[in-house]
Protein backbone atom coordinates (compact mmCIF):
# COMPACT_ATOMS: atom_id res chain seq x y z
CA UNK A 1 0.00 0.00 0.00
CA UNK A 2 1.39 3.22 -1.06
CA UNK A 3 1.41 6.11 1.66
CA UNK A 4 1.64 10.05 0.37
CA UNK A 5 1.52 13.32 2.39
CA UNK A 6 0.01 15.97 0.55
CA UNK A 7 0.61 13.73 -3.24
CA UNK A 8 4.31 13.67 -1.90
CA UNK A 9 5.15 9.83 -1.75
CA UNK A 10 6.85 8.50 1.33
CA UNK A 11 9.56 5.77 0.95
CA UNK A 12 7.98 2.37 0.82
CA UNK A 13 10.12 0.53 3.31
CA UNK A 14 12.34 1.63 6.12
CA UNK A 15 14.99 -0.85 7.31
CA UNK A 16 14.74 -1.37 11.61
CA UNK A 17 16.95 -3.36 13.40
CA UNK A 18 14.68 -5.81 15.17
CA UNK A 19 15.14 -7.62 18.30
CA UNK A 20 11.95 -10.30 17.71
CA UNK A 21 11.19 -12.01 14.12
CA UNK A 22 8.09 -10.03 14.46
CA UNK A 23 9.66 -6.56 15.20
CA UNK A 24 8.24 -5.62 18.34
CA UNK A 25 10.18 -2.88 18.71
CA UNK A 26 9.86 -0.77 15.58
CA UNK A 27 7.61 0.96 12.92
CA UNK A 28 8.12 0.01 9.76
CA UNK A 29 6.65 2.84 7.57
CA UNK A 30 6.59 6.58 8.35
CA UNK A 31 4.05 8.11 9.95
CA UNK A 32 2.66 11.64 10.00
CA UNK A 33 0.59 13.13 13.10
CA UNK A 34 -3.25 13.36 12.90
CA UNK A 35 -3.10 16.52 14.48
CA UNK A 36 -1.43 17.95 11.00
CA UNK A 37 -4.35 16.16 9.18
CA UNK A 38 -7.35 17.70 7.44
CA UNK A 39 -8.68 14.08 5.70
CA UNK A 40 -7.43 11.37 4.08
CA UNK A 41 -8.10 9.81 1.20
CA UNK A 42 -8.18 5.67 0.54
CA UNK A 43 -8.08 4.03 -2.84
CA UNK A 44 -8.56 0.26 -2.87
CA UNK A 45 -6.51 -1.80 -5.58
CA UNK A 46 -3.95 -0.99 -7.89
CA UNK A 47 -3.39 2.64 -8.58
CA UNK A 48 -0.03 3.42 -9.77
CA UNK A 49 -1.15 4.89 -12.69
CA UNK A 50 -1.95 8.06 -10.22
CA UNK A 51 0.37 7.71 -7.32
CA UNK A 52 3.03 5.83 -9.25
CA UNK A 53 5.31 2.23 -8.07
CA UNK A 54 4.13 1.04 -4.46
CA UNK A 55 0.66 1.07 -4.72
CA UNK A 56 -0.66 -2.43 -6.14
CA UNK A 57 -3.07 -2.74 -2.97
CA UNK A 58 -4.27 0.73 -2.52
CA UNK A 59 -3.33 3.92 -1.66
CA UNK A 60 -3.56 6.14 1.00
CA UNK A 61 -2.90 10.35 0.63
CA UNK A 62 -2.97 12.56 3.42
CA UNK A 63 -3.71 16.03 3.37
CA UNK A 64 -2.52 18.41 5.81
CA UNK A 65 -4.22 21.50 7.22
CA UNK A 66 -4.71 24.75 5.13
CA UNK A 67 -4.35 28.63 6.57
CA UNK A 68 -8.32 28.57 5.71
CA UNK A 69 -8.91 25.61 8.11
CA UNK A 70 -8.24 27.84 11.72
CA UNK A 71 -9.89 30.91 9.83
CA UNK A 72 -13.29 32.08 10.69
CA UNK A 73 -15.09 33.16 7.17
CA UNK A 74 -14.18 37.19 6.23
CA UNK A 75 -11.17 37.05 9.21
CA UNK A 76 -7.46 37.52 8.18
CA UNK A 77 -5.85 35.31 11.00
CA UNK A 78 -6.87 32.27 12.87
CA UNK A 79 -5.20 30.26 15.31
CA UNK A 80 -5.84 26.33 16.85
CA UNK A 81 -5.27 25.64 20.78
CA UNK A 82 -5.97 21.98 21.42
CA UNK A 83 -5.42 19.32 24.26
CA UNK A 84 -6.80 15.83 24.66
CA UNK A 85 -6.14 12.68 26.85
CA UNK A 86 -5.97 9.04 26.04
CA UNK A 87 -6.64 6.60 28.59
CA UNK A 88 -5.07 3.96 26.71
CA UNK A 89 -2.08 4.82 26.91
CA UNK A 90 -2.22 7.54 29.18
CA UNK A 91 -0.91 10.19 26.37
CA UNK A 92 -1.07 13.65 26.31
CA UNK A 93 -1.81 15.39 23.24
CA UNK A 94 -1.36 19.14 23.16
CA UNK A 95 -1.30 20.63 19.66
CA UNK A 96 -0.92 24.88 18.44
CA UNK A 97 -1.27 26.08 15.33
CA UNK A 98 -1.29 29.97 13.66
CA UNK A 99 -2.12 30.82 10.48
CA UNK A 100 -3.20 34.38 8.35
CA UNK A 101 -4.30 34.69 4.94
CA UNK A 102 -5.12 37.25 2.35
CA UNK A 103 -6.12 37.84 -1.34
CA UNK A 104 -2.68 37.47 -2.18
CA UNK A 105 -0.47 34.91 0.46
CA UNK A 106 -1.89 32.62 3.34
CA UNK A 107 0.41 31.12 5.80
CA UNK A 108 -0.17 28.96 8.45
CA UNK A 109 2.19 26.69 11.42
CA UNK A 110 1.05 23.93 13.29
CA UNK A 111 3.08 22.32 16.18
CA UNK A 112 2.04 19.18 18.39
CA UNK A 113 3.50 17.02 21.25
CA UNK A 114 2.82 13.56 22.22
CA UNK A 115 3.97 12.68 25.77
CA UNK A 116 2.18 9.00 26.91
CA UNK A 117 3.30 4.98 27.48
CA UNK A 118 2.66 1.43 26.50
CA UNK A 119 -1.10 0.77 25.67
CA UNK A 120 -2.26 -1.47 28.38
CA UNK A 121 -2.79 -5.09 27.85
CA UNK A 122 -6.48 -6.22 27.02
CA UNK A 123 -5.29 -9.57 28.29
CA UNK A 124 -4.72 -8.56 31.87
CA UNK A 125 -1.66 -8.36 34.27
CA UNK A 126 0.82 -10.50 35.19
CA UNK A 127 2.16 -8.79 37.77
CA UNK A 128 2.77 -10.69 41.28
CA UNK A 129 0.30 -10.64 43.79
CA UNK A 130 1.30 -9.38 47.63
CA UNK A 131 0.17 -13.00 48.56
CA UNK A 132 2.80 -14.39 45.91
CA UNK A 133 0.86 -15.69 42.86
CA UNK A 134 0.37 -14.44 39.05
CA UNK A 135 -3.31 -13.16 37.82
CA UNK A 136 -2.97 -15.43 35.49
CA UNK A 137 -1.58 -19.71 35.72
CA UNK A 138 1.88 -20.15 37.23
CA UNK A 139 3.37 -21.59 34.64
CA UNK A 140 2.40 -19.33 31.77
CA UNK A 141 3.23 -16.22 33.48
CA UNK A 142 6.60 -16.93 34.40
CA UNK A 143 6.79 -17.07 30.66
CA UNK A 144 5.14 -13.73 30.15
CA UNK A 145 7.32 -12.02 32.06
CA UNK A 146 10.24 -11.96 30.07
CA UNK A 147 11.36 -13.04 26.33
CA UNK A 148 9.42 -13.32 23.17
CA UNK A 149 6.36 -15.18 24.45
CA UNK A 150 5.42 -12.04 27.13
CA UNK A 151 2.00 -11.06 27.44
CA UNK A 152 1.45 -7.62 28.29
CA UNK A 153 3.67 -4.60 26.38
CA UNK A 154 6.96 -3.57 27.31
CA UNK A 155 7.01 -0.29 29.39
CA UNK A 156 7.69 2.34 27.81
CA UNK A 157 7.88 6.25 27.13
CA UNK A 158 7.45 8.58 24.39
CA UNK A 159 7.29 12.22 23.58
CA UNK A 160 6.73 13.11 20.19
CA UNK A 161 7.38 16.55 18.36
CA UNK A 162 5.64 17.08 15.11
CA UNK A 163 5.15 20.61 13.30
CA UNK A 164 4.33 21.71 9.43
CA UNK A 165 4.13 25.17 7.78
CA UNK A 166 3.05 26.00 4.69
CA UNK A 167 3.01 29.52 2.40
CA UNK A 168 1.26 30.22 -0.48
CA UNK A 169 1.02 32.93 -2.52
CA UNK A 170 -1.53 33.72 -5.22
CA UNK A 171 0.71 35.11 -8.30
CA UNK A 172 -2.10 35.83 -10.59
CA UNK A 173 -5.59 34.01 -10.83
CA UNK A 174 -5.38 30.66 -12.03
CA UNK A 175 -1.67 30.43 -10.75
CA UNK A 176 -0.58 29.66 -7.48
CA UNK A 177 3.44 29.04 -5.66
CA UNK A 178 3.53 27.15 -2.44
CA UNK A 179 5.87 25.56 0.03
CA UNK A 180 5.41 23.37 2.56
CA UNK A 181 7.68 21.98 5.45
CA UNK A 182 7.01 18.76 8.01
CA UNK A 183 8.77 17.05 10.35
CA UNK A 184 8.95 15.09 13.02
CA UNK A 185 11.28 14.43 16.19
CA UNK A 186 10.40 11.30 18.54
CA UNK A 187 12.22 9.71 21.27
CA UNK A 188 10.88 6.26 22.66
CA UNK A 189 12.43 5.01 25.70
CA UNK A 190 11.60 0.77 26.12
CA UNK A 191 12.39 -1.72 28.89
CA UNK A 192 13.02 -4.63 26.47
CA UNK A 193 11.32 -7.34 28.60
CA UNK A 194 10.45 -9.13 25.47
CA UNK A 195 13.92 -9.26 24.32
CA UNK A 196 14.84 -12.26 23.61
CA UNK A 197 19.02 -13.15 23.82
CA UNK A 198 18.68 -16.39 21.15
CA UNK A 199 17.25 -14.19 18.79
CA UNK A 200 19.71 -12.27 16.13
CA UNK A 201 17.09 -12.05 13.49
CA UNK A 202 17.53 -8.91 11.31
CA UNK A 203 15.49 -7.96 8.34
CA UNK A 204 15.40 -4.93 5.89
Amino acid sequence: VGISIDSVSLPDSEENSLYARYGNFNNSRLAIDSELVRNIDIVRGSDSLNFGSGSLGGHVNYHTLEAYDLIEENKHFGGLFRSGYSSKNREWTNTVGLAYANEVIDTIFVYSQRYGHEMKSAGGNTHVQSEGYYDTPRDIARRAEIGAARITPDPSTHKNHSYLAKLGWNIIPGHRLGLSVSGQNNSNYIDEKSYSLTTYWREA
